[in-house]
């Protein structure tokens, strides 16, 4: 493998590994495409906290919110519907917005600037009273009454209460201050947990996204090209169109051949029958002198065998009779005509011409093959430039995603996330600090409070005078004193930073619960009337149309069922993703139009030539179909003799031996006239050897080869007419199939090839608008940012700040009831300069 190869394969499982957890490629079976997509679910968000612990204050907050709800208990929506399509005027925002929306705030922010006027105020009046006047307390005398120990319990257990209240006030007031710092603290690992998120996202959905340009693209492309190779449509169409073209053609070409070549068996056949009769004619008259010859002198020796009365003769046993040829070739049929017929087809050879017919039909796909390399080129070009198009498309996405995404939202985590929290801590420092300073003065008041009544309760003396109380209950008495005299000097500050910060933290809390429930989106944002004629901005900076309609509300909880973000976003309505990836639009408008291109047209193909069918009419009135084959087997099943020469001879030399035996025994002419008998029966005996063996051995030889040759040529020329005519007729109907019903079963096998071929775009289409719609992309991260930013933004941050000018308010409110009976209790505690009917009204 070289280098290169290596590399990309490492890029990819890197690309896949990464993207989403693991990666199969695809595989093929039978033209379906198993896609092997492995986007593992995972824990989106896990390292990002979408849920707000509040340490123990939630039951605070919620008090707050609780505050916040009854103080704006009226929905903002038609107000901010009211406002958009600019029905807001001066002449109605007092009756829209001050007393109807926002009555309660108002209410509460009037309280709280007369709280601020007032406080200054009655604390002048108190003090100049108590001070100039010896009134509202301020005269040093009280009459020592029985009654005085039950006022003074009273009065300490209620502002026991009171500063307990306070108390738990003022903790909470340090606490959200802290909760404040935390919330700047933890600023960096938030932003870092969202930024994390998003990158994650996005990482995530461009390695997906890549699975599809690197992996699953290719594929098909590869499949795309294999199929237009030589190799593949030779096995998709060729070997389809020859099993289609052995149905109807090759069968009768195939039989034309073996035709041809019977024919040339028949001449052959023809030539050694006319040849052996020809032969066995001439032998037999040559057999037929040599028997008639022999028949003589065998005649005359037997007819001088009377003249001896041996009874060792044996010339009874002799019967001249049979010395007769059996079979008589002299008469066999002439197929002098028929050779020459079948001499004159034979030498047409239109066993060539079959052949050449065979070849033209083989050919059919070796011949779709070169027509349509054109073609194939120039889809391949079209694929080649698709390709292109993806990878640019994948380059130009994960450029976008890493320098003008990724990189940027690092850089921001890196370098700019910390300096603002460096700037954030040092001003939260200020803040911090400010609010331990409010809060401070608070516990000041709790701690004078506490003070005054720990004291006035340890050194009260029942037995003691007014005027004579100790110093530890005089101190009580003081620290009261000063409890209220601060509450008068802290009250207005306090409370005009508590109506500051409620006009920040209500509305925004406010707001806040709308996003949080979800209100505002579905009451107002998502509204198409809120938008009027302008349409909404979203729809127009997604969708580049603002008429369509996009709703953030579903959008939020599409996403927080980790839906795809194509179907979430409800992309569909603006991006037709079947469209844009369709097979037909990568390759080019006129893909189809090319394939197209791919038919068969055997409209000029012909299964015979002019030629073969003349040589086949020929064939069929050549005639060997009407030869008598009979009178040929009739005459070679008989023998070529009667008897057997060999055998007949064999009775002669024996009757020749016995006339030369009886020779011996006689004396005279009667010797000499039975040596004479006996040397010319010897001579008829050698005779007849030599005629069987010169003459019907040959004839027996070539008697069996005529048999073989007739019989041989019976069987292939009994119906040879039938079969010529079989041949012609199932070329004509070869013929008429391939020019009609044939070329739309072809053309059919080469649109299944089309359909093949374009079935993996197609494949790959679906597939991808499977995966974008049920895979891809899965937008639970975006909600994990989401939720993230709206709890830090309102609830870790908006939770503490609305706690602490709650906490501040909570305790201002116990600050009138504080000073009245801090004032009151210290008339009991405080040592007296003269007993006096000071308290008299007080008992009433």
């Amino acid at each position: 493998m070289s280098s290169a190869a290596l590399s990309t394969s490492i890029l990819l499982l890197l690309i896949c590994f990464v993207g989403h957890g693991s990666c199969g490629s695809p595989t093929e079976n039978n033209g379906t495409i198993t896609w092997n997509d492995d986007f593992q679910e995972k824990n989106e968000g896990s390292g990002l906290n979408t849920e707000y612990d509040a340490k123990g204050l939630q039951p605070w907050y919620n008090f707050v919110n609780s505050f916040i709800s009854t103080v704006l208990n009226k929905d903002p929506y038609e107000l901010a519907l009211k406002a958009k399509a600019g029905d807001l005027t001066t002449d109605n925002l007092k009756d829209e917005v001050i007393l109807g929306y926002a009555i309660g705030m108002v209410i509460c922010v009037g309280i709280g600037v007369l709280f601020c006027l007032i406080m200054p105020i009655v604390g002048l009046c108190f003090c100049c009273c108590r001070c100039c006047c010896g009134k509202c307390g301020g005269e040093m005398s009280q009459k020592d009454s029985p009654n005085n120990n039950c006022k003074r319990a009273v009065f300490g257990v209620i502002l026991l209460m009171i500063t307990l209240l306070m108390f738990a006030g003022v903790l909470l007031t340090f606490v959200c201050n802290d909760r404040m710092s935390d919330t700047v603290d933890g600023m960096v690992d938030t932003s870092n947990g969202i930024i994390n998120e998003a990158i994650f996202f996005i990482n995530r959905t461009v390695g997906e996204a890549e699975k599809l340009f690197l992996v699953d693209f290719p594929f098909v492309i590869d499949r795309l090209e294999s199929d237009l190779t030589d190799e593949s449509l030779t096995t998709l169409v060729g070997d389809p169109l020859l099993q289609e073209l052995d149905k109807v053609s090759v069968e009768p070409i195939k039989a034309v051949r073996e035709l041809s070549i019977e024919t040339q068996t028949m001449r052959d056949q023809l030539e050694t029958i006319r040849s052996n009769s020809d032969n066995l004619s001439r032998l037999a008259g040559d057999l037929d002198t040599g028997l008639t010859t022999a028949r003589k002198n065998l005649t005359e020796v037997l007819a001088d065998c009377s003249s001896f009365s041996s009874p060792q003769l044996s010339c009874s046993s002799i019967n001249v009779a049979n010395l007769a040829a059996d079979a008589n070739f002299t008469n066999l049929p002439n197929i002098s005509s028929e050779l020459q017929s079948i001499e004159d087809v034979v030498n047409q050879d239109f066993e060539k011409s079959a052949q050449e017919g065979l070849k033209e039909v083989t050919n059919i796909p070796q011949k779709v093959i070169n027509e349509t390399r054109g073609t194939r080129a120039d889809i391949n070009q079209r694929i080649s430039n698709a390709s292109d198009s993806i990878q640019k498309i994948r380059n130009d996405m994960r450029k976008i995603a890493d320098d003008d995404v990724i990189d940027k939202l690092k850089n921001y985590r890196d370098a700019d996330v910390p300096n603002i929290q460096k700037d954030a801590e040092t001003y939260d420092k200020y803040r911090w600090i400010a609010g331990v300073a409010l809060t401070c003065f608070l516990l000041l008041i709790v701690v004078l409070m506490a003070l005054g009544l720990m004291c006035g309760v340890c050194g009260h003396d029942k037995e003691a005078t007014p005027t004579v109380r100790g110093t530890v209950s005089n101190m009580g008495g003081l620290s009261l004193m000063a409890a209220a005299g601060f509450c008068f000097i802290f009250a207005s500050l306090l409370m005009l930073l508590t109506t500051i910060c409620f006009i920040i933290g209500a509305p925004a809390q406010a707001v806040c619960s709308s996003v949080l429930s979800g209100e505002l989106y579905k009451e107002v944002i998502d509204k198409p009337s809120f938008w009027g004629t302008d349409g909404n901005p979203l729809s127009k900076a997604i969708f580049q149309d603002s008429n369509i309609e996009f709703s953030i509300g579903s959008f939020i909880d599409n996403c927080r069922q980790n839906m795809p973000l194509y179907k979430a976003a409800q992309f569909d309505r603006a991006f037709n993703v079947t469209k844009k990836l369709d097979i037909e639009e990568l390759l080019g408008n006129q893909s189809t139009q090319e394939f197209d291109k791919l038919n068969v047209n055997l409209s000029d193909v012909n299964i015979l030539s002019n030629e073969t069918r003349n040589s086949l009419i020929d064939l069929r009135q050549s005639g060997v179909d009407e030869i008598d084959f009979d009178a040929f087997l009739n005459e070679t099943r008989k023998g070529i003799t009667t008897v057997d020469l060999r055998e007949f001879a064999d009775s002669v030399h024996n009757l020749s031996t016995q006339f030369q035996t009886l020779g011996k025994n006689l004396s005279g002419n009667d010797q000499a006239n039975a040596f004479r008998l006996g040397n010319r029966s010897e001579a008829i005996a050698r005779d007849l050897r030599l005629l069987h063996n010169n003459t019907v051995a040959v004839m027996e030889a070539q008697s069996v080869t005529l048999d073989d040759n007739v019989r041989g040529l019976r069987t292939i020329g009994s119906n040879l007419k039938e079969r010529a005519n079989d041949t012609l007729n199932k070329a004509e109907e070869a013929e008429t199939y391939l020019h009609t019903q044939s070329s739309v079963k072809m053309n059919e096998i080469v649109r299944n090839y089309t359909d093949r071929v374009l079935g993996w775009g197609y494949q790959f289409t679906d597939h991808v608008l499977d995966v974008v719609n049920n895979k891809l992309a899965k937008c639970k991260p975006i909600t994990n940012i989401y939720d993230a930013a709206l709890v830090v933004v309102c609830k870790q941050a908006l939770y503490p700040f609305n706690g602490f000018w709650f906490s501040i308010g909570y305790c201002l409110f116990f600050f009138i009831p504080a000073i009245i009976f801090c004032v009151k209790l210290a008339k009991h505690y405080r040592r007296m300069d003269y007993e006096s009917d000071f308290d008299q009204g007080w008992d009433a």
